[in-house]
This record gives structure tokens, sequence and C-alpha cells, in this order.
């Protein structure tokens, strides 16, 4: 009995050796990052030590035992170094195999972990179709979004992938496990724009980067866009009257059209925004057509009705002498231009560019109580664009000279008149060219005047009447607007057919955006958010052919984006705004 228990004795430790531990204490072997490998058929595959990818706090590495699983065509061998070698079964296999290798100490504890060998052409990830950007209203959320929507890998799996975002210095980007995208602004009330870069990785080292515009802009004033349509040949026979196209600003479509005088150049809605005052200019300068109606058109916003018509050709008033305050009985002249509204609503002040001997032209002053001209202020040369200082106290016209000439009557080019609508005092400041349009600062500080044959924007201070800089523009600017923070200005040139974008402080040029034929008309909405460009498309008006439709181009200012174009009727012109009530 002595014997076997002594053979028992013997084969206990080789049992033990073999890895039948009974030491509770014993610490399993931890086997960690194994790289993926892949090459290219007819590529090896490069050699590894697993020593470099194990951990045992118990036990050397010349004590671990290394086994694998996985493979069924590449062939796997370990030396006693624990250097691994993978060998394709041939030099066109192309594949992926997922080996495993399991380590075990003596003590018979082991860990596994895992690596996928393939031979492959390596395709890198595409991105398409990311949106260019997002856009929050300000104190609104953004939309999640899934990366994986806009990726494509033929080797890898979307798990595979893995996502980087840069370029954010204010705006939180979180992409979660599963390549969700949350963006937030710093704080509720934050507004900017920032360009994310998003970039997919796949395991071997290929990308694939989109970029995003991410902003936050004001919440938009819900409201009506009323774009005058100036000019629409419907026929060879000439204008058949306007109209004017309402626009929901919160779709961008056209909802309701109404009809108003022959060729309505400008308008303006009353302050509680009941009515539209809207300039019916008439036709004087096409050599076969003449339509001079000259009238303003009272029209109620509701029913879009003419509820009262005030004539402005041929309407007898007061004629204000600048110099001496004289006043003496006159006839109103022709072609009515852009009108501006005294803050109280009470008065309206309308450009008439045209006269004869026996007519007057200038600021025609209409009291909008008893709908009647009343004054008229005379000014030099071909008076155009009119802007009003905010209290009502000074009015600003500019000049495009006089065409034609008129015998005995002084051709001027370039004035910018200044006329106080107290004393009707008229300064003259000499701009020297053509002026055309005109906008003025949020503290009427300073005048922008655009000059569409020098293709500047010329910047005066209204104090003294000098000239702060001239800004090149694009080819044939025309009418000008200012965002109500007056950090931005707009300028449709009507050659170049584009918009340029002028930042205030620095007095450049900042961006450029494409819109549509023949630019003029522009509008910025009470909060600032977008821009209305009308694009006139005048085709070849001049000779009586048909002129095309035309379009209004909306821009967010957010990122200076082209958000929509929205069709309307022909030679739109003129725009305003009124705020849903």
């Amino acid at each position: 009995m002595s014997f076997w228990i002594g053979v028992a004795a013997i084969l206990t430790p080789m049992l033990i050796g073999c890895g039948k531990s009974t030491d509770p204490k014993a610490i399993a072997p931890e086997v960690s990052d194994i790289p993926d490998q892949r090459i290219a058929p007819g590529e090896h595959f490069e050699a590894f030590d697993l020593d470099d990818f194990v951990e045992d706090p118990d036990n050397p590495d010349s004590e671990i035992t290394w086994t694998f699983s996985g493979n069924a065509q590449i062939a796997v061998t370990i030396d006693e170094g624990h250097v691994v070698t993978l060998k394709p079964p041939s030099v066109e296999w192309e594949g992926v195999e997922v080996i495993t290798f399991t380590a075990t100490d003596p003590n018979g504890r082991s860990d596994s972990d895992s690596m996928r060998a393939m031979a492959a052409v390596n395709y890198p990830p595409v991105l398409s179709d990311l949106p260019q950007r997002m856009i929050a209203n300000q104190g609104e959320a953004f939309l999640p979004f899934d990366l994986d929507d806009f990726v494509e890998d033929p080797n890898d799996s979307e798990e595979d992938i893995i996502w980087t975002v840069t370029d954010n210095s204010e705006l939180s980007v979180e992409i979660s496990a599963d390549h969700g995208v949350r963006l937030s602004p710093p704080s509720s009330d934050w507004l900017g724009l920032e360009v994310l870069l998003f970039t997919a990785n796949d395991p071997w080292g290929m990308s694939d980067s989109a970029s995003m515009r991410v902003g936050v802009g004001p919440k938009p004033v819900e409201g009506k866009v009323f774009v005058a349509n100036s000019w629409p040949f419907k026929s060879l026979g000439g204008p058949t009257g306007g109209n004017i196209c309402v626009i929901d600003a919160a779709t961008n479509e056209v909802v309701r059209t109404f009809p108003v005088g022959e060729v309505p150049f400008d308008m303006v809605p009353s302050p509680d925004g009941r009515f539209l005052y809207v300039v019916n200019r008439g036709l004087e300068f096409h050599p076969d057509i003449h339509v001079a109606s000259s009238v303003i058109w009272i029209v109620d916003v509701q029913s879009g009705e003419k509820i009262h018509e005030i004539k402005i050709y041929g309407s007898e008033a007061q004629k204000i002498d600048p110099e001496t305050g004289e006043r003496t009985e006159t006839k109103v002249g022709k072609n009515p231009g852009q009108i501006a509204l005294s803050p109280d609503g009470d008065k309206a002040y309308v450009i008439v560019t045209r006269l004869s001997k026996e007519t007057t032209k200038g600021i025609a002053v209409l009291d909008l109580i008893s709908n009647q001209v009343t004054w008229i202020i005379p000014l030099s040369g071909f008076p155009y664009g009119l802007a009003m200082s905010s209290d009502g106290s000074f009015l600003y016209a500019t000049n495009l000279g006089m065409r034609p000439p008129i015998e005995g009557v002084e051709v001027r080019l370039g004035i910018l008149s200044v006329i106080n609508t107290q004393t009707w005092e008229v300064d003259e400041i000499d701009l020297e060219e053509t002026s055309y349009g005109i906008c003025l600062s949020p503290d009427d500080r300073l005048a922008y005047v655009t000059k569409p044959f020098e293709d500047i924007v010329q910047v005066l201070d209204t104090a003294s009447g000098a000239i702060v800089a001239d800004i090149p523009v694009g080819n044939a600017p025309l009418r000008i607007a200012i965002s109500p923070d007056g950090k931005r200005l707009y300028v449709p040139n009507r050659l170049s057919e584009d918009l340029s974008i002028i930042d205030t402080e620095s007095l450049k040029v900042i961006d450029t955006v494409e819109v549509g034929p023949g630019p003029e008309g522009v509008l910025v909405t009470p909060e600032g958010r977008f821009v209305y460009v009308t694009n006139r498309n005048p085709g070849d008006t001049w000779t009586g052919i048909e002129s095309p439709e035309g379009s209004v181009t909306v821009i967010d200012t957010v990122d200076d984006a082209v958000i929509a174009t929205i069709a309307v009727e022909e030679e739109p012109i003129a725009m305003c705004f009124i705020a849903d009530r």
C-alpha cells in the first residue's frame, strides 16, 4: 500500500505543473491591444511579439503558454520567443479572419484577445450628403443627427469607424458610442457661427472629412414681405398695371397677390402695419409708351384694396425756397420715387424726379391726415434715393444728375441733399458723381451711399459732410440696406448679379453672395435674421419685348447662405416687411 501511495505523491506535482493549481491567490494574465493588421494582396503580414500584449504579476513571460484559434486559411505560427507569424494561403488570397490568442499561466489561469487579419485593397471611408449647414434659432435646440447616415466604407462596418470633430471653440459637440451627434451652444443667449470639421477614420488609418456650418441666429419675427412688381409687360402693348406679391416669411412662399397702380416703385407701411403707401411712378422713358400715373395708393393691408389715392403729378402745393423760406404756389412734377414716413405716421416724404417749366421736382410733403400734397422742397439735379434720420428731423436725398437735360436747368451730378424737416433748409454735399441708394447708421452718424458708375459705397460723416471711406463692391451697386444693429451693409450689384456684404467696423466687403439677374431691391427683416433681394431680370423691356419673371432671393445672415429663391412677377423692385398682428 505504501508503494501506491508513493506513486500518487509523485503524480501530484506533475498535475500542478500541468496547470492544476489549487493556489487561490493566483492572478490570471491579462491580454489586450493586439493590433489588427491589413495588407494588400501579395504583401506580408508583420510579425509581432505576444509578450508585448500580456501582463502577469505572478509569472514571467517565458512561463506563459500561448495558443491560438479562429483561423481557417491563414497559417499561424508561434515560435519559442512567442513571436507570431501570419501567412496567407496564397499571394492572390483576399479575405479576413479573426484570430484569438490565449495566454495561460502555469496555474492554469488564462485570458484572450482577438485581432483581425485582412488581405484586401483598402478603400477609405467616404462622407456624402453631410448637411452643409445647421442653423438654430436663439434659445432653441439643434436637431440631433446620426453620422452613420453620411458615411460609406466598403471594407469596414459602421461600428468600426471612429469619428472626430475639430474647429469648434464655443459650441459643444457630443458624439455618442453609436455615432449620434448632439450640438449645444455655450448659453441660451449665444449668437454666432462656427465651421466644424467631422472626420471618419477607419481602423487602418484612412479617413475622409466634411465641414458643416453650425450657428445660432435671432428668432425670426413672424410677418409678411410685400414685393412691388414694377413693370409687368403682359403683352407688347406695355404695362397693364403693377401688383404686389405677399410672401410669408415663415415659409418663403407667395400667399397672395393684389393689384396696384402703374409701375409701383416704392412703398412703406404705416406705423401700425394696417396700411401700405404705394408709390406708382408711371413710365416716361420708354420710347413708345408713356404712363404718367404719378399717384400714391393707400392700400388696406388686410384686404389688399385701395382705400384712397393721392395725386402727385400736377397737384397744387406750396414751393418752399430752401434759402429764403419764401412760399409760392406751384404744381408738383411727375415720376415720384422713393418714399419715407415720419415717425408719427402723419407725413410722407416722396421724391419727385422730373419737372417741366410749369412744375417743380424735389421732395413732396404729404399730409396723411388730409391725404394731400402740401409742400414741395426743390432739389437740384435728378433726386433719387431717400433716407430719413431716426427722429425724422433730417432727410437725405441722393442724385442721379439730370436726365434728360432741360433747357435753362443746371445739370449737376452727385449731390447729396440734406433737408431739415423743421426749417426746410437744404444743405448740399458734393459727391462728384452719380449717387443712387442711401441708408443711415442706427445712430444717424454715418450715411452710406451707392455709386453705380464707380462701383463703390461711399461713407459720409453726416455732421461734417466729410467722406470717410470709399468701399469697392460689385458692378453697379443700386439700393442698400443696413442690419438693425448697424454691423452689416447689404448691397445688391445690378450687373455682377451678386450681393456685397460689408462689415461696418472694418469698412470692407466680408462676403459676396450670388443672387439672381438684375438685383436691385434689398430688405433686412426687423430682427436682422434674413435679407431679401429682388431680382428684376429685366430682359429687353426697352424695346417692348416681354420681360421674364422676376424672383426674390432669401439669405440667412447667420452664415450668408441662400436658403430660398421665390418666383414672383415681372421686375420686382421694392419691398417692405409687416409683422403679423
